[in-house]
């Protein structure tokens, strides 16, 4: 943090190739910085809370779009503007839509690699669709995926995911408010912690295509029914906190994970396969109106854990003859 910079000045014929992440952040009395033509690579939040920024010049001639990362400039005023010769910007989202190229409604950040990263929406295409590559100008470029670039967007309301595209990465499309439908049409699709975090508006999602869902995938998210009967792998805490009514596990996997349903206030109904060995702790607990859950038979369960089930609602649940342990805790209301 330095409060009290006001200043920042390259010597002439300056050296510099990067500027890090975070490195001017909090730098209450910058108002104006030119980027030396020398800098090729500038990381994110460069100018983080620092409210004074009225400017950034780019000295360079071409403007190095591969090495800019996507939220270089995030957290500058609104009021900021970015010059490059006698071409200027009114707005940094003016300028980064300058250095991104659109294909099927999202917008990608070319890298030195033959790389482009998904870095937004055109904020008009919908459905916008994921693939794994593209070719542009005679160049295919693959896709690069990270999380973080669609929270609080208010213009993507539907997405397919294309064949290829082999996983929702961490925090894909967390906190996307807008997102209303997704369509797997891709096969075995890992779905990455928090992918879909707090996407309220998410009210349905065919599971057919996915292999795996990571921990909190789908917290605070608006989807009510989750039919898991193709998932290979279910991860604690996947929908705690969300709007679920119903889910129906998968016969491969033998166990409920931690808190996978935990909190979950709209949950009335539960499927259990029959090879299912253990419901874990926590796992549907304060699930106020959950009254039945169905255990498929003949069942293999042995193990219910601690208030697996506390305060639930439940009225109806058949427990096999196959239980050797079940905690005192798992069905108290």
């Amino acid at each position: 943090d330095c409060d009290s910079l006001t200043t920042v000045t390259f010597l002439p014929n300056s050296q510099l190739e990067q500027i890090d992440g975070s490195a001017f952040a909090r730098s209450g009395g910058l108002t104006t910085f030119t980027i030396p033509a020398s800098v090729t690579t500038i990381g994110g939040d460069i100018f983080k809370a620092t409210g004074s920024l009225q400017e950034i010049i780019f000295e360079h001639e071409t403007i190095p779009a591969a090495g800019i990362h996507a939220n270089a400039f995030r957290g500058v005023p609104d009021t900021c503007v970015i010059k490059h010769g006698e071409i200027l910007y009114n707005t940094v989202n003016e300028f980064f839509n300058s250095l991104r190229f659109t294909y099927e409604g999202f917008q990608y950040k070319f890298n030195s690699d033959n790389t482009a990263t998904l870095v937004g929406h055109d904020g008009s295409t919908n459905p916008a669709k994921m693939v794994p590559s593209f070719i542009e100008g005679g160049v295919t470029y693959t896709v690069v995926f990270e999380g973080g670039h669609f929270s609080g967007n208010n213009t993507l309301q539907s997405v397919e995911i294309l064949t290829g595209v082999s996983q929702i990465v961490n925090s894909m499309f967390s906190q996307c408010n807008s997102l209303q439908s997704v369509t797997i049409n891709a096969s075995n699709v890992s779905i990455g912690d928090r992918a879909f975090y707090s996407c309220s508006n998410l009210l349905d999602l065919s599971f057919d295509n996915v292999d795996s869902i990571a921990s909190y995938a789908f917290n605070y998210c608006g989807i009510q029914h989750a039919d898991l009967s193709n998932v290979s792998v279910i991860n604690a805490n996947a929908f705690r906190v969300s709007s679920l009514q119903s889910i129906t596990f998968s016969s491969k996997q033998n166990t409920i994970p931690n808190n996978v349903c935990d909190n979950c206030g709209n949950l009335r109904s539960v499927t259990i396969p029959s090879n299912v060995t253990t419901i874990n702790q926590n796992a549907f607990t304060t699930c106020r109106l959950l009254e039945t859950v169905t255990i498929l038979s003949p069942s293999d369960l042995t193990h219910i854990h601690y208030q697996a089930f506390y305060q639930s609602g439940i009225r109806t649940i058949n427990i096999p003859d196959t239980i050797t342990y079940m905690d005192p805790t798992a069905i108290l209301r």
